[in-house]
C-alpha cells in the first residue's frame, strides 16, 4: 500500500478532552466501566450516609414534636371521676359535698388553713392542687336513686336540686339548679310489674326505685385562677310544700360525676396512646423528610450547594488525604497542614463540574507524558495512528 494513501502527519491523537484518556496507548479499556462503577458506588455510599444522618436527626425532631403536642393536647388525669354524695338530713335542706382532690392535696390545703386561720388559702396553692387542666372543658352530672315509696310518689312529687362548684377555699365559682319530678306510675301498671318481677324483688335482685340523672353543667371551661375541686348538692322542697322531714324526698343514694369534654381527636389520642403515638410519629417524620428533600432539591437547583457527586468525590479525596498523612509518619491536619475548605463552600455545581473537567484534563496529560517517557521520550504530539510515517521518513522518501 503506497505511503501517500496513509493519513497525513498532522493526524494526531487528541491530548485533552474525554477521548484523550480513552485512546491513550497505556489505557486499559476494561478499567473504564469499573471506574464509573466505583464513582457511582462512592456517590451512593456517601449520599446514603448523609441521608441516614439527616433522617435520624429528623426522627429525633419528630419524636420531640409529637411528645410536645401530646403534652399540650391530651388530658393528663382520668377522663371521668365518680364521687358519692352523703346527704345530711339533719339540715332543713339536706346537702352533701364531694371533693375530687386526692387525699394528699386535701391534707396540704388543710395544713395551710390551720397554719393561717385568718388568711385565705393563697392562689398559688390552689393552682398547684387543681383537678382539671386550665381551659379544659368538662361536664358535671348528679344522679339520685329514689325509692317508689308513697311519700315520694304522693307527698313530695317534685323537688329542687342545686349544684355548686367550689374551689380550694370553699368559695362558690358556679352554681346551677334543676327541678326533679318522680315518674308517675298508675296502680294497674305497678300491679303488672309486681306480678312479673316479684321473684327478683324477693331475691333482692331488683328494687322498686327510680334513678334520676341531672346534667348540671355542660362543656364548662376550667378557670385558670380559681380551679374547681369540689361539688356541693342541695335538695330543696317546692314552694308551698310542708316544711320539715316531709318536705324532702327519701333518697337511697346519690353521686356526682365529672366527665371531660373531648373531641374526636383528643379521644383517639387519650384512649389509644400507643397507636396514636406511632401513627403521629410516622406521619410527622415523613413530612419532615419530604420537606428536607424538597428543600435540598431547591437549594441544589439554585446552585447554593455542591452536587451529590462532587460532594462524594471531595469526601473520598479528604479521606484518602487523611489516610496518606497518617501513613507518612503521622502528618496530617493536626501537624500544621492547612485544613481543607468546608464541603459546602457556596460554590455552584457548574463551577464544580468545570473544576472536575480541568482536573481530568490535567491528569490525562500527565498520564500521556508518563506514557511518552516509557516509550523513549516521545511526546504526545508525536503519537499518531498506526501506519502514519515519521517526518524524517517522508523526507528520505522525497
Amino acid at each position: 500500500m503506497p505511503r501517500d494513501a496513509l493519513p497525513s502527519s498532522d493526524t494526531t491523537l487528541p491530548t485533552s478532552g474525554p477521548r484523550a484518556h480513552a485512546l491513550t496507548p497505556h489505557t486499559d479499556p476494561s478499567t473504564l466501566p469499573r471506574s464509573q462503577l466505583t464513582d457511582f458506588a462512592q456517590t451512593a455510599a456517601v449520599s446514603t450516609a448523609v441521608g441516614a444522618v439527616v433522617s435520624t436527626v429528623l426522627l429525633a425532631v419528630a419524636f420531640a414534636l409529637v411528645l410536645s403536642f401530646r403534652w399540650l393536647v391530651v388530658p393528663h388525669g382520668p377522663s371521668a371521676t365518680h364521687q358519692e354524695l352523703f346527704l345530711d338530713f339533719t339540715l332543713p335542706t339536706p346537702s352533701a359535698v364531694a371533693t375530687f382532690m386526692p387525699p394528699k392535696s386535701v391534707e396540704a390545703i388543710e395544713k395551710l388553713r390551720r397554719a393561717s386561720p385568718d388568711k385565705p388559702v393563697p392562689s398559688s396553692a390552689l393552682k398547684s392542687h387543681r383537678v382539671i387542666a386550665p381551659h379544659q372543658s368538662y361536664d358535671v352530672h348528679l344522679a339520685f336513686v329514689l325509692p317508689e315509696s308513697p311519700h315520694n310518689r304522693d307527698v313530695v312529687g317534685t323537688f329542687q336540686v342545686t349544684c355548686e362548684l367550689l374551689n380550694g377555699r370553699g368559695d362558690v365559682i358556679a352554681n346551677a339548679t334543676r327541678p326533679v319530678t318522680m315518674r308517675h306510675t298508675s296502680f294497674e301498671l305497678r300491679l303488672v310489674k309486681l306480678l312479673f318481677k316479684w321473684p327478683l324483688y324477693v331475691l333482692d335482685v331488683a328494687r322498686e326505685s327510680q334513678t334520676v340523672q341531672l346534667p348540671m353543667f355542660t362543656s364548662r371551661a376550667e378557670l385558670k385562677e380559681s380551679p374547681f375541686v369540689a361539688v356541693r348538692a342541695t335538695l330543696s322542697a317546692r314552694a308551698g310544700a310542708r316544711q320539715g322531714s316531709d318536705a324532702v324526698p327519701h333518697v337511697y343514694s346519690a353521686h356526682a360525676d365529672i366527665q371531660l369534654d373531648m373531641g374526636p381527636l383528643r379521644k383517639f389520642l387519650y384512649y389509644y396512646p400507643a397507636s396514636s403515638f406511632v401513627i403521629m410519629l410516622g406521619v410527622t417524620w415523613g413530612y419532615l423528610c419530604a420537606a428536607a428533600l424538597l428543600l435540598f432539591a431547591g437549594v441544589a437547583a439554585a446552585g447554593l450547594v455542591k452536587s451529590p457527586r462532587a460532594f462524594a468525590e471531595e469526601v473520598v479525596q479528604r479521606a484518602a488525604g487523611v489516610v496518606k498523612g497518617a501513613g507518612a509518619g503521622g502528618r496530617g491536619f493536626a501537624n500544621g497542614d492547612a485544613f481543607p475548605q468546608p464541603f459546602f463552600d457556596g460554590g455552584t455545581s457548574s463551577d464544580d463540574e468545570a473544576a472536575r473537567r480541568a482536573s481530568g484534563d490535567s491528569s490525562a496529560a500527565e498520564s500521556e507524558s508518563s506514557g511518552a517517557s516509557d516509550l523513549g521520550g516521545a511526546t504526545t504530539a508525536g503519537l499518531r495512528y498506526r501506519g502514519a510515517p515519521r517526518p524524517d521518513e517522508r523526507a528520505s522518501d522525497a
